[in-house]
């Protein structure tokens, strides 16, 4: 399940606000967007160093 599917979930249940699930999927996709790039930055630093 994505992210956005939790946050989607969270909100259609009524378990949160529209406002709090917003919040929680921007904190998401910015989270993966860091994670994203510190994997593509390894794998380059790894290539350079030859593993």
């Amino acid at each position: 399940m994505s992210h956005n599917a939790v946050g989607e979930l969270l909100k259609a249940t009524d378990y949160i606000s529209i406002a709090e699930s917003k919040s929680i999927i921007a904190d998401c996709n910015k989270l993966n967007t860091m994670l994203v790039s510190i994997v593509k930055t390894t794998k380059e630093n790894l290539r350079a160093i030859g593993k």
